[in-house]
């Protein structure tokens, strides 16, 4: 799925072929649009191909040894197929439009943003080709040239909006991060934890792009982490405290005012370093 707003886009792996090859095997499931009736050739007919050229050799072995029957033969198969080609004439030229309009579209398509609808174009117009009969070669080398296009086209575009996508969601990552540290400082560690929460999330689902940037958002992660786990941890004292008024616990109250220190300490450190950084992702 697309990061953010879309969802057919994966954003897990930023290999696109290895998604168009995926989108193609999906996109085979349902049909775009009505297609005209596929080139079909009989078998009688691919088999009197194949039988035509094995005559050949036979033509060949026979070296100038006449053979009435022989030629016979193969004067009447060479008709016939020939035949036959011109009969298939009028149906492979309405399937070579039919791709040209199909590519046309899914070019439209792409300059206006469906992406999804263009690969689903795109996988229906494979098919068509993979069904057109070698034994029109010029034809169907035009056909392969305008379908690489479209590929490359369809390359940069996805991949163009792959890695703008994946910019939004570290984008998003780090204002997440950024509220959280705003509610911590106010002493809303409620809000901020759930923001740091959401924001952890949105973390882990991150492209494996980006690397750098990635690690410098884990850095502040790591810091509400921390924060938000010693914000825990002395609330968690403070309550056994005023639940045990009266008792002395000299062990606890060390800890507590152990943790109080380690809080203030870290923050006065972190604050400067963690900003630093986040300051940098938000200017890639």
């Amino acid at each position: 799925m697309l990061c953010g707003k879309n969802t057919w886009l994966t954003c897990n792996k930023m290999d696109i072929d290895e998604f168009l090859d995926r989108e193609l095997q999906l996109g085979k499931e349902e049909a775009v649009e009505e297609k005209p009736a596929s080139i079909q050739v009989a078998k009688e007919e691919k088999d009197d191909i194949k039988h035509y050229f094995e005559l050949w050799n036979k033509v060949s072995d026979a070296k100038l040894n006449w053979n009435g029957n022989l030629h016979a033969e193969l004067t009447t198969k060479g008709k016939r197929i020939k035949e036959n080609l011109n009969r298939l004439l009028p149906t492979v030229e309405g399937e070579k439009s039919a791709i040209m309009h199909l590519i046309s579209k899914a070019i439209n398509e792409l300059r206006n943003g469906n992406y999804e609808y263009a690969i689903k174009l795109y996988s229906e117009i494979n098919s068509m080709r993979e069904n057109f009969p070698d034994f029109f070669p010029e034809e169907k080398k035009a056909l392969n040239r305008e379908i690489f296009k479209l590929y490359e086209q369809l390359r940069e575009e996805i991949d163009s909006k792959l890695i703008d996508d994946a910019k939004e969601s570290i984008a998003r990552v780090d204002a997440l991060v950024r509220g959280s540290f705003s509610y911590l400082r106010m002493g809303k560690i409620n809000v901020a934890k759930k923001i740091y929460e959401d924001a952890l999330k949105a973390f882990i689902g991150l492209p494996s792009a980006f690397l750098l940037q990635k690690i410098e958002l884990g850095i502040g992660l790591l810091t509400l982490y921390k924060d938000l786990s010693i914000d825990a941890q002395i609330k968690n004292l403070q309550l056994t405290k005023e639940t045990t008024e009266g008792y002395s616990f000299s062990s606890m109250k060390s800890n507590l005012s152990h943790l109080v220190d380690i809080k203030d300490r870290t923050r006065r450190q972190e604050k400067a370093s963690v900003f630093s950084n986040l300051r940098t992702i938000s200017q890639k």
